[in-house]
């Protein structure tokens, strides 16, 4: 279970580039306020070819842009376009129990964080 002690420090993410590529991001003709996350991968010179683009699955860690706080949790930056498709409701969610973080207990517990947005409800059949 999470626990309040602030003596515990929080645990070190990775963040920052990763070698041989870049983080780009790619706007749909259809939808310009979209940001598709990419990654550049560069070849050998030898190969004499552009980089490759590929899906990004890294999320914000790797943008240098992006400062990542564990403490804050991660921006919730598509808020907004989930409320206007509809069909979701924000909740409270129930209390943190033993159960959820593996029932452990004493040096395994985690620390309980502060950021935590409300989450969505799951959909319901025929919904999703």
């Amino acid at each position: 279970m999470n626990i309040h002690d602030r003596t515990i420090a929080p645990p070190k993410v990775t963040t920052g580039p990763l070698p041989s590529s870049r983080k780009a991001y790619a706007k749909p003709e259809t939808a310009l306020e979209l940001r598709v996350p990419v990654r550049e991968i560069m070849l050998t010179e030898a190969a004499a070819e552009p980089p490759v683009p590929v899906y990004d699955t890294t999320g914000p860690y790797t943008d240098p842009a992006v400062a990542i706080d564990v403490e804050k949790g991660l921006a919730r930056t598509r808020t907004e376009w989930v409320r206007e498709r509809g069909g979701v409701e924000e909740y409270q969610g129930r209390p943190i129990q033993p159960v959820d973080n593996g029932n452990v207990s004493g040096k395994h517990l985690a620390r309980n964080y502060c950021a935590r947005p409300p989450p969505y409800p799951p959909p319901q059949a025929g919904e999703g």
